[in-house]
């Protein structure tokens, strides 16, 4: 059964005020007489430690010099963010080794998103950001040869039904790479690294070839990493947060760096926004960072508009975890987006178009459910449709006769 539970309104307030890396002199004063209403730390510190910011809450408690009354209250957060901090930095040891051991040598064209690589980017302490796994988008031709060299190189394949990793045949391995955008590869310290050919659901929004074109580089220590440009990565980062619903502080925390870094600039990501499709989400975005740094969220998100919006199924996740996102996403339309109003109508009609294609097109689960080889394969492309149809043919029967 679902757990959830009430949390009040200066603990929804205080959270999303201090999940961001700095607190400008500007609003010290105001983070102050939000401390000073919470009356629960106990309950602060659990969420923020289940919603991933605890580091960004402890670090500016810390700056913020506050009353020796506060003393206990750092010191049992101290115990909780050391473990947090210490994971984070494990996440960017092992990017920086599967770089090194397999992207770098080949050369191949990628981009790194969200996670270790933003943290790198965006803030002064990358072990502030915590990431349960790494996230990399290379071309098609070039999947399938990054991820057999990782499988060389020690690295395994997350069998994601059986939530454990496994040694995989040359056969279930053409058919996974054939059919899933994504190969989940598992470090030998036990870290996911996704690997995609599609950063999207299929729905068009981002298209590969234009991704990988315009990357920008950055360094981290001796490393060259593949990233999106400022703009771009703003736009994705609205996108897939919004999807998830914002049910995790540390996106709070992203949208702060990266608003705050030299690197963005609002009128060219509104630009850019446009031309995706996504400019309503961006827009919606933005007024959820000013909302969340306003210190009055709870009563904000009580408002008509679409940040507000954003604001109220945010602090609504605050009550629980997985469960709870995934039961504020039911009813989701037909592509997946939780608020039509997320993408352009242009967007939204394509998209619907490529979901109806892609559900008659063959999966991994046909290739589980009878792993033919290669050559006879095609046959998942006659057996799917048909499959679609006769449920489809039963259902309407069963209406019929009012069963």
């Amino acid at each position: 059964m679902m757990q959830v539970r009430s949390i009040p309104a200066p603990i929804c307030d205080a959270l999303l005020f201090l999940s961001r890396a700095v607190i400008p002199p500007r609003d010290r004063d105001r983070a102050h007489e939000i401390c000073a209403q919470v009356e629960d730390w106990p309950m602060l510190t659990d969420v923020a430690q289940r919603k991933y910011s605890l580091p960004f809450v402890y670090r500016n408690l810390q700056r913020l010099k506050l009353d020796e009354i506060y003393t206990p209250i750092l010191d049992a957060m101290r115990g909780q963010v050391l473990p947090t901090t210490f994971a984070a930095l494990r996440v960017l040891a092992a990017q920086r080794k599967f770089h090194t051991d397999c992207v770098a040598p080949f050369g191949f064209h990628h981009v790194y998103l969200k996670g270790p690589s933003l943290a790198a980017r965006y803030y002064d302490d990358p072990g502030l950001r915590f990431a349960r796994d790494i996230d990399i988008l290379v071309a098609r031709e070039d999947q399938e040869k990054l991820v057999r060299h990782a499988l060389s190189c020690g690295y395994l394949i997350l069998d994601e039904d059986k939530l454990k990793d496994h040694q995989i045949n040359a056969r279930d391995l053409q058919a996974l790479l054939t059919y899933k955008t994504v190969a989940t590869l598992v470090t030998p310290g036990n870290i996911a690294i996704e690997v995609h050919r599609n950063i999207d659901k299929k729905l068009g929004l981002f298209a590969v070839g234009d991704v990988l074109q315009r990357r920008e580089t950055i360094q981290d220590q001796a490393l060259h990493y593949g990233v999106m440009p400022t703009a771009d990565l703003f736009c994705y980062v609205c996108y897939h947060n919004t999807r998830h619903i914002w049910s995790r502080l540390h996106w709070i925390a992203d949208l702060d760096a990266m608003i705050t870094h030299t690197s963005f600039d609002r009128e060219a990501t509104l630009a850019r926004a446009a031309e995706l499709g996504l400019r309503s989400s961006v827009e919606a975005c933005l007024e959820l960072h000013e909302i969340a740094t306003s210190g009055e969220a709870s009563t904000r998100a009580k408002g008509d508009s679409r940040g507000a919006e954003l604001a109220a199924i945010c602090l609504r996740n605050l009550e629980g975890d997985l469960e709870l996102e995934y039961d504020l996403r039911k009813g989701e339309e037909l592509i997946g987006l939780p608020f039509k109003w997320m993408v352009s109508k242009d967007v939204r009609k394509r998209a619907r178009m490529l979901t109806r294609l892609d559900r008659i097109l063959p999966s991994y689960n046909e290739y589980e459910a009878w792993p033919l080889p290669r050559g006879l394969q095609w046959i998942y492309y006659v057996s799917k449709p048909l499959g679609i149809l006769k449920r489809h043919v039963f259902l309407s029967q069963k209406q019929d006769s009012g069963l």
